[in-house]
């Protein structure tokens, strides 16, 4: 469909009730959590499309299927204390222990034991229990000290790791510290950098430049979510670029360069596939599959967060309260039925509607650059949903139109001039109606003299016939004429030049009046034509009076809703009506002439030199109080 209408007066009760509908479904079905599943898939995308920035604070040493291969599994615990002393001895900040100890395993428990005590820079791990699992402790001789962090991680609904624990609290109350934590605060102890509480109440906390908040139930896209302990958004600003990292057979070869892992957090932990410890993460990557990143990664990746809002002033992950949200849905949605209602084609709708949601694209990524979190797929359904909503209310008002259109015209005008008066309906059409309005037109009455005398004579049927005939020949001179039939009666017919398209310029009057004028003119010769078939058939001959008279007229609806007719009232047509009419008697004394027509004065200027008109002087019109100045266009049609 090229166009459809412009609605400039349009429909802004109907735009309120449509974006009012959606914003509250929307709104609604976010605060179920029906959207959250969506929102969290195209925040991923944003995520993966986002620049990502690599830091060099975090190493990694990887106990890979080989290194399992050659040192066994679980690693036992004199080769676990070899490989500790030997990432102590390049001068790390931080280590971190990603292996379960709560058991010896094989030869040197003692050995291991001795090395995990006597350096406080190593950071060993246990898992809490929970309702699914008992948990595993940290070894004995750890337990309950600053050197044991916990390697849980929330899980979104979709089992995706986009959230990192700070603290959880057991069944006991007592509290337990993250690993990722404890390496980083082991980091930032050379610079003097401790956690402390914010404001009295604890909920704020600050870690050098850095002030954390903890992430509550509703927060960004999330609804109802377990926000159990203290947990942060991770800003996975690193992406899918890779820590620094070595094998253990590296670091247990001494293949090492010296100053490999000076001054870093390092963490040991499996990324065998054989011991499936990987998590679903927003990234793609190869290293464990799809989606999927090893345990010690992720936690490298909790570290450098805290590292970069610490040292770097990177700012935390944020989103915008519910109230801002709702506002944006409700914003969209508004823009949405406006672009719906006023748009000009289907195409513009497409163009622009692709534009918003493009705009609000790049503005979630933009703003993601920038650590905040644009809950953007709520807005983006409301504007979508509303612009179609209003697309499909226009068109359905568009039917009621052209139907209303069709039903009006379709029996006095071709399917051409159908179309064209569809093509210009906004110059008349107005709420689904035609709008009553004041304009100049010509308006052409015809009758077909004689027909009281031949319904005495003729039987009912032949008389409809014969009359038919007549009607729908003078009803096609009219239509390819360029004029439109109003109305019909029992032996004759008017017409309006031109309706219902206003005329807004001397030209186009002119242009109605001559049309008007061609038209009588060819309707003389097809009555010429009638006579000559009807005579042919035994039928009686009829005569055809024709009165123009160009001038003001309101043009509207008339009649109920059921049954409306479009016509045109006032002075014009009674003139016109008149002209028609006058002098009948004399009109039946001229011999040979098949019909006859007259023009008012105001016709008359309208005219060229190629139309002959005999002038009659000026005449007094039933319910007018000025004379109307009437020539008669020459015509001699003989009747053979």
């Amino acid at each position: 469909m090229a166009r459809y209408s412009s609605w400039l007066r349009a429909r802004p009760i109907a735009g309120l009730i449509i974006a009012a509908i959606v914003s509250l479904a929307v709104v609604e079905a976010r605060g179920v959590g029906l959207l959250m599943p969506l929102e969290l898939g195209v925040q991923d995308e944003l995520l993966r499309l986002r620049p990502h920035r690599a830091l060099d604070r975090v190493a990694l040493i990887r106990i890979r299927e080989e290194d399992i291969g050659r040192f066994g599994h679980p690693l036992p615990d004199a080769t676990l204390a070899q490989a500790i002393e030997q990432i102590l001895s390049s001068g790390p900040r931080a280590v971190g222990i990603d292996l379960y100890r709560d058991q010896p395993v094989g030869s040197g428990a003692e050995q291991l034991a001795t090395v995990l005590r006597s350096d406080p820079r190593v950071v060993v791990v246990e898992q809490l229990p929970d309702r699914d699992r008992p948990g595993t402790p940290p070894p004995s001789y750890l337990q309950g000290s600053e050197r044991v962090g916990f390697t849980d991680f929330p899980l979104d609904p979709d089992g995706v790791v986009r959230r990192s624990f700070l603290f959880l609290w057991d069944n006991q109350g007592a509290m337990h510290v993250s690993f990722a934590l404890r390496l980083a605060l082991l980091y930032l102890r050379g610079q003097n950098i401790s956690l402390a509480a914010e404001d009295p109440s604890g909920e704020a906390l600050r870690l050098g430049a850095a002030q954390l908040a903890p992430f509550r139930a509703g927060d960004g896209v999330y609804v109802n979510t377990d926000d159990r302990g203290y947990q942060v958004l991770l800003d996975q600003l690193r992406g899918t670029l890779p820590f620094q990292a070595f094998s253990a057979d590296d670091l247990l070869s001494g293949r090492l360069a010296s100053d490999a892992l000076r001054d870093k957090v390092v963490i040991l932990g499996t990324t065998a596939p054989s011991v499936k410890d990987s998590f679903l993460t927003p990234f793609l990557t190869e290293a464990a599959g799809r989606r999927r990143a090893y345990g010690i990664d992720l936690h490298g990746r909790a570290v450098d967060q805290l590292l970069r809002r610490a040292l770097d002033g990177d700012p935390p992950v944020c989103a915008p309260r519910q109230p801002i949200q709702a506002a944006a849905v409700v914003t969209l949605s508004l823009l949405g039925t406006v672009l719906g209602l006023w748009a000009r084609s289907i195409r513009l709708v497409w163009i622009l509607g692709l534009a918003v949601l493009a705009l609000l694209l790049t503005a979630g990524w933009v703003a993601l650059g920038r650590a905040l979190w644009l809950p953007i797929l709520p807005p983006g359904i409301g504007f979508a949903a509303s612009t179609g909503l209003a697309v499909a209310h226009v068109l359905g008002e568009e039917r009621r139109e052209k139907a209303l259109l069709r039903d009006i015209f379709s029996r006095h005008v071709g399917k051409d001039v159908l179309e064209e008066l569809w093509r210009k309906r906004d110059q008349f059409m107005e709420g689904g109606r035609l709008r009553t309005q004041r304009m100049e037109i010509s308006v052409l009455m015809a009758d077909l003299q004689g027909y009281a005398e031949v319904s005495e004579k003729m039987e009912p049927g032949d008389l409809l016939q014969w009359v038919n005939e007549f009607m729908s020949t003078m009803a096609r001179v009219v239509e390819t004429s360029g004029g439109v039939v109003d109305d019909y009666w029992g032996d004759g017919l008017k017409a309006n030049f031109s309706v219902p398209v206003p005329r807004t310029t001397d030209e186009e009057v002119r242009t109605d009046a001559r049309n008007a004028v061609s038209c009588a003119l060819a309707m003389a010769g097809q009555m010429e034509r009638l006579n000559a078939e009807w005579r042919e058939r035994g039928l009686p001959t009829g005569r055809l009076r024709v009165g123009i008279h160009t001038g003001p007229v309101v043009v509207g609806d008339i009649g109920s809703p059921e049954r409306l007719k479009y016509t045109s009232v006032g002075d014009t047509v009674n003139v016109a009506a008149r002209l028609e009419s006058m002098d009948r008697e004399a009109f039946l004394a001229e011999v040979g002439v098949a019909a006859r027509i007259f023009v008012s004065e105001a016709t008359r200027r309208h005219l060229g030199e190629e139309t002959t008109l005999e002038p009659l002087g000026s005449r007094s019109v039933a319910g007018r109080s000025a004379p109307v100045g009437v020539f008669r266009v020459r015509i001699t049609l003989k009747e053979t």
